[in-house]
């Protein structure tokens, strides 16, 4: 296999790894948010509470996995 078929392949990893880091957390907080709403007789209090905490929470994974990809590309030089 080429060098850059390689590249590719490991390139489209990292792209649906950040994807389902972001969406993950979004659904399951949004969703527990729902059940909330449903349980505690409100309407989207929750929903919106959850959806929040879930993006909040989706971008700092994806802060910390690109400082970490930074950190491995970009070494600091000596």
């Amino acid at each position: 296999m080429s060098n850059n078929y390689q590249k590719n392949i490991a390139a489209l990893g990292l792209v649906w790894e950040l994807l389902y880091n972001l969406a993950i957390p979004v659904v399951v907080f949004t969703l527990v948010g729902n059940y909330l709403d449903k349980k505690l007789g409100y309407n989207f209090l929750f929903i919106i509470i959850g959806g929040i905490l879930g993006i909040g929470l989706a971008l700092f994974i994806v802060y910390k996995k690109s400082a970490s990809l930074k950190k491995r590309f970009y070494p600091k030089e000596k």
